[in-house]
């Protein structure tokens, strides 16, 4: 699996916190947060201007400090969020993710794998079946997509 192998102290000064994402260093009067206390970047250090984020902006910010801490890449992490908001019983929120990776072609065989395991789970979920048969369609697998939105027609 792939993984982020840039300045980590980096991604602590885009985020204004400590993120420990280098163990002892952070502890330290090395850490880049006590060091250089502002954005990396050529006009980091330039604090005129800056305006109150938005909540979108806030709500990023938060997203890539998780992707930092638990350091993955951005495919993986929506995986992990739709596997979260499943187990969570919130269902409809993790198919909802998992429409998004379909449609983007990404990660198509995991998807698979966890689709097909929670419609042998939830058999009466006809939505499900019909985003099984979408990824399948996307990996070319003609007759288990035409199974699945067989299955899912009988369901409605």
């Amino acid at each position: 699996m792939a993984r982020y192998t840039g300045p980590v102290c980096r991604l602590c000064r885009r985020e204004g916190q400590k993120l420990f994402l280098k163990g002892e260093r952070c502890h330290g009067p090395k850490c880049a947060i006590e060091r250089k206390n502002y954005p990396p970047g050529e006009h980091g250090s330039q604090r005129r201007g800056r305006r109150r984020p938005s909540d979108y902006a806030m709500q990023l910010r938060e997203k890539q400090k998780l992707r930092a801490i638990y350091g993955v890449l951005e495919r993986p992490f929506r995986r992990y969020v739709a596997r979260a908001l499943h187990a969570n019983r919130l269902p409809e929120l993790g198919l909802d993710h998992y429409e998004m990776l379909i449609e983007a072609g990404q990660l198509l065989d995991d998807v698979t794998a966890d689709l097909s395991e929670w419609v042998t789970e939830r058999p009466d979920q006809p939505r499900m079946r019909r985003m099984l048969g979408d990824a399948y369609m996307r990996q070319g697998k003609l007759a288990e997509a035409l199974g699945a939105y067989r299955e899912a027609l009988h369901q409605l």
